[in-house]
């Protein structure tokens, strides 16, 4: 293996942990998604303050492989694991019926 495969091989283990790390703290915000009636643009907000530590898990997550591994790195992760968080709350957006797109 190249340097380059064993790096990319590196920061795929990295994003898979964080997803699982990402997916773990949402539980409780499903779960609190799946038993609320009413889905609109209070539950939604309620739903978003349930997902906030996911923010704070992502970014120390980060944090950590920006300290071992440098910014080249950090940034790779960094961008597919906000990408992830994204996409995940667009689509919770549209089973609140906030997006309709």
């Amino acid at each position: 293996l190249s340097h380059q495969e064993t790096a990319q091989g590196q920061v795929e283990t990295y994003i898979t942990r964080g997803k699982e790390l990402i997916d773990k703290a949402m539980i409780p915000a499903k779960s609190y998604a799946d038993t609320v009636k009413e889905k609109n643009y209070g539950t939604f907000m309620q739903f978003l303050d349930l997902t906030d530590t996911i923010t704070h898990i992502r970014n120390n997550f980060c944090q950590s492989i920006y300290q071992k591994e440098g910014a080249h790195f950090g940034q790779q992760i960094e961008t597919a694991l906000s990408k992830y968080q994204m996409d995940f709350l667009i689509q919770a957006s549209k089973d609140f019926g906030i997006n309709k797109e």
